[in-house]
């Protein structure tokens, strides 16, 4: 009924052709915003993936410098420690000398 009012069989041809085509430009238009989206979202992962290894690399490389930076410490408190040994050996050396120097 709708149809004869719109003007016959012709016509409903030509509607059902516009809304074919309308129909079908709407899907590629969805086809694509749903590749984009899935594109984007792919980029997201990728980014946030490369992020974690940079961190990764970097808390590593912190803690590298954190233990090189202890044993280098270390290393001179134990130079510095034998120095102090060597010098009170050295003291107390003299200190004899000159005790039995003056006895």
């Amino acid at each position: 009924a709708a149809w004869s009012r719109i003007g016959g069989l012709e016509s409903q041809a030509a509607v059902l052709a516009r809304l074919t085509q309308a129909v079908n430009a709407h899907e590629r238009m969805l086809q694509s915003l749903r590749q984009q989206r899935t594109r984007i979202a792919q980029d997201r992962l990728i980014r946030e993936q490369q992020e974690l290894e940079y961190n990764e690399s970097l808390r590593h490389d912190r803690e590298r410098e954190t233990k090189l930076r202890g044993e280098k410490e270390a290393e001179q408190q134990r130079r510095s420690d034998k120095e102090q040994r060597r010098q009170r050996r050295r003291d107390r050396e003299l200190d004899l000398r000159r005790r039995r120097q003056a006895n």
